[in-house]
């Protein structure tokens, strides 16, 4: 706590000289309770504004869902898709899937499914796991436009459930169990079960509760109904119905399940394999958008840390050409007086030769003189 108090201090006072990046990471802050003793979205709003307005893309991707959402502003969705609309041209992934439902959708934009089929394609290649899940299940149940692609579907679901992505492990997991009806694809339940496993241990209400049938029914697993048992309870701690249902219908009292609060991904929950509702990836302040995020300042750390080298470097240079100059200086001032040395040496010498003449000719004429007055 104590360094987030400080780190907070520091990007404040970053952000009140209008530093850019530290007004956007200032209003994360703020919204996520960061080094704050309370969370101010309006302020937040404020200061993602702020950045927006200097062009950080991140912090107009993050504004536009605020617009969109009306948190810690009025509600406005011309704004929210202007803001989407800059922040895609810029390369954010989230604001560009945003976009793409808007387009599929038609909502506060006019329908149009070649768009929304694009913008789906450039998030999932930013690697936008929304996005190569939604193109998944567009290819595979043939919309936006697009003729039934088995092959181009699973390959954007396997795409995002490599990266760890829960929803399309579970709907892998579905597919390969033979529940999503795809006769193209065979049967695995060996592969069905791994996938399923896989989402469950992210907690996947949909795939924990399809794991307990798993283990019911001893598919690509040994019968247990033990384990059944704890990951039907597990499906029914994390919300799925289904699984709540089979226990009311066992006489478990639900009591017995501890309730919990449905976070924003619920809306988005793949039931079977149902579309389920597309919506906004949520703010940068919450998990939706961590991916985003963190590819972001991803980016704008290797371009600070490529601006600090190269700084490094200049002054290194300008260092090292400022001590070959004192040198070269000093040479010459060494040169300079060495030769001023020999100059007086050399007048010393010639002093003391004209002397030496001199005496010598004083001498010469007083030895004349004496033997002049002898004579």
């Amino acid at each position: 706590m104590e360094n987030q108090n400080r780190s907070t201090f520091w990007y404040t006072q970053a952000a009140n000289q209008n530093h850019a990046e530290a007004m956007a990471d200032l209003a994360f802050r703020i919204s996520a309770g960061m080094g704050v003793k309370t969370i101010d979205e309006v302020a937040s709003t404020k200061w993602y504004k702020k950045a927006s307005d200097v062009g950080v893309a991140m912090a107009q991707f993050a504004l536009g869902w605020r617009y969109a959402q009306g948190i810690g502003c009025q509600k406005n969705e011309e704004f929210a898709i202007n803001l989407y609309r800059k922040a895609a041209s810029r390369g954010v992934a989230g604001a560009q899937y945003n976009m793409a439902i808007r387009y599929e959708s038609g909502k506060g934009l006019p329908q149009d499914s070649d768009r929304a089929l694009k913008f789906y394609h450039q998030a999932a290649t930013l690697e936008h796991e929304d996005a190569q899940y939604t193109l998944g299940q567009v290819y595979l149940q043939g919309e936006c436009g697009v003729d039934v692609d088995t092959e181009e579907g699973l390959k954007w679901l396997m795409r995002a459930a490599r990266q760890g992505y829960a929803k399309a492990q579970h709907a892998l997991g579905m597919i390969y169990c033979g529940a999503a009806e795809l006769t193209q694809v065979p049967v695995d339940y060996g592969k069905g079960v791994d996938w399923l496993r896989k989402a469950a241990s992210k907690d996947h209400a949909a795939a924990q509760y399809q794991l307990s049938l798993c283990w019911r029914r001893g598919l690509a697993v040994d019968k247990d109904e033990k384990k059944a048992d704890e990951w039907l309870m597990k499906a029914a701690y994390h919300g799925d119905e289904t699984a709540r249902d089979d226990l009311r219908a066992a006489g478990t009292p639900l009591d017995s399940v501890a309730a919990t609060q449905q976070d924003l991904s619920d809306d988005l929950e793949l039931q079977g394999f149902s579309k389920g509702e597309r919506v906004d990836i949520t703010d940068p302040s919450y998990d939706g958008g961590a991916a985003d995020v963190a590819a972001q300042r991803s980016k704008e750390k290797r371009d600070k840390k490529l601006e600090k080298e190269q700084k490094k470097k200049e002054q290194q240079e300008a260092k090292a050409a400022k001590a070959a100059k004192e040198k070269e200086t000093l040479e010459k001032g060494q040169a300079e007086g060495e030769g001023q040395e020999e100059q007086k040496a050399d007048n010393e010498k010639a002093k003391k030769k004209k002397e030496t003449k001199k005496k010598k000719q004083a001498n010469k004429r007083c030895r004349g003189g004496e033997g002049g007055r002898a004579r």
